[in-house]
């Protein structure tokens, strides 16, 4: 049968049908098929139909809340978030046969590699199918992650500098595997591990460096949020694999940004890969993203240049010709907290990690009519503003990732193409926010002049250059 025919909708999209009908046709001489689908390209209906024609498939996302939007569109579907589900919760309840005997499935990806591993031959599936398969390689980094407690090791905790951090392990006469990798990370001129700070739940009871009695909790109970550094790989691409084991035949991953270094970065370049991209369903003059650089934002300038970003928002006349239109301001939190002292117009609509969610609900349940304006810090990802929830947005920074940390900064000595590529990914998703559905319309301004280096990247899509547009 054709793959045609297990497409879940009366009415293809021409880009749906033209990839589909590709993938069909080159499926034998294929390992890996990497779809490169903008926001509005139906990678729900995508990922349903490749896996009911290709059997034995499980379709995993980075989160519950993906996998509750597919269990939603697609009840037949058996879907879970963790063994609670098998009694019910946010979806159907369901029994582990039902799950087991199912062809095609639906889960996240945690839920994937632990059901995995407990038998990677009985439940690995034939077909592993990611959307918004970009997650997978930052999945992989947090799950191979080294993780140590501050109250367990004593190490310096919230230390920027990295001499303070390598003074104190060199002390450390008789060093433990963290004191090894964390001396190794620091000092070596080929460091394997990012550096970061980190808090989690504490779980295991004892004391905390201060003396105080640490709570033992149940599994199902939540703990104490301590300090904890995080030693991330950066890279895994020859790291244990707990996403497709041997008995996978064939991985279709999809994603508006993913790439050859992300398919490399996995592990994936020595398979069979074939890399596939789709049209943008919304034209490029009804999502255009305009280049117009105010100044260069960078380390040593960052508090004036973004103040010069606040007059220009102020005095530009952008709050006017968009008025009546709800917005965004894409800004770290170092800048939204500048930005609040300079940007007084009630439109405005600032938070911080304690009142996030609040802040958000604000904005979302606010009239159009009023055009409020959310300035939004570490929302890349996951935010949808379709029509008039969002028809304009401001990068403000581009997202470099920090040079600070010596492993970044090995690797993007070593390879200037894989920094360049974090970066445009971030990029790319901002500019994904608004402009959801085929018929929508609006538009992303980049203030940071320091895109211009990367404006006109061989690694950007096709569609994502196309709506490329000078001031």
């Amino acid at each position: 049968m054709s793959i045609l025919d297990y497409f879940p909708y009366d009415n293809f999209r021409d880009l749906q049908k033209s990839i589909l009908l590709q993938l069909q046709k080159e499926w034998d001489k294929y390992d890996v098929f990497v779809i490169v689908a903008p926001t509005s390209s139906g990678k729900t209906a995508l990922c349903t139909t490749i896996a009911n024609w290709a059997g034995s498939s499980r379709i995993t996302t980075p989160n519950n809340m993906l996998v509750k939007q597919y269990s939603k569109e697609f009840p037949n579907i058996p879907a879970i978030m963790g063994a609670d589900n098998y009694r019910g919760g946010y979806i159907p309840p369901l029994t582990k046969k039902q799950w087991n005997s199912s062809d095609v499935q639906i889960c996240n990806n945690h839920y994937h590699a632990l059901y995995t591993r407990q038998n990677p031959w009985r439940n690995a599936p034939k077909v592993f199918i990611a959307d918004e398969a970009h997650n997978l390689l930052k999945f992989q980094q947090d799950f191979n992650a080294l993780r140590f407690w501050k109250h367990k090791q004593n190490f310096p905790y919230g230390q920027e500098d990295s001499l303070t951090l390598r003074n104190w392990v060199t002390r450390v006469k008789k060093k433990n595997a963290f004191q090894k990798a964390l001396k190794h990370t620091l000092t070596s001129d080929n460091p394997e591990f990012i550096i970061e700070d980190d808090y989690n739940l504490w779980r295991g009871g004892g004391y905390d460096a201060t003396g105080k009695k640490l709570q033992r909790c149940k599994p199902d109970e939540e703990g104490d949020l301590l300090p904890q550094m995080k030693l991330t790989p950066i890279d895994v691409s020859r790291m244990r694999n707990i996403l497709w084991p041997n008995k996978t035949e064939k991985i279709v991953l999809l994603s508006a940004t993913i790439g050859k270094k992300d398919v490399e970065a996995l592990g994936l370049g020595r398979k069979r890969v074939r890399y596939m991209e789709c049209k943008h369903p919304i034209q490029a003059d009804r999502r255009p993203i305009i280049s117009d650089f105010v100044t260069k934002v960078r380390h040593h300038n960052f508090e004036k240049a973004t103040i010069e970003i606040c007059d220009y928002i102020n005095n530009s006349g952008l709050l006017d010709y968009h008025a009546g239109q709800k917005g965004l301001i894409h800004a770290t939190y170092s800048q939204a907290s500048i930005m609040k002292r300079h940007l007084k117009d009630p439109r405005f609509i600032f938070h911080n990690n304690e009142n996030k969610k609040q802040k958000y609900e604000e904005f979302m349940n606010s009239n159009p009519d009023d055009g409020k304006v959310l300035v939004a810090s570490g929302m890349y990802e996951g935010l949808d503003l379709p029509d008039d929830l969002g028809r304009w947005q401001v990068i403000t920074k581009i997202p470099w990732p920090s040079l600070a940390d010596p492993a970044t900064k090995f690797k993007a000595g070593k390879d200037p193409e894989w920094y360049e590529w974090q970066t445009l990914k971030d990029v790319i998703q901002a500019c994904g926010r608004i402009c959801r559905n085929p018929s929508d319309f609006g538009v992303s301004y980049i203030l940071d002049g320091t895109f211009e280096g990367i404006r006109e990247s061989k690694l950007a899509p096709r569609w994502f250059k196309q709506a490329l547009y000078d001031y």
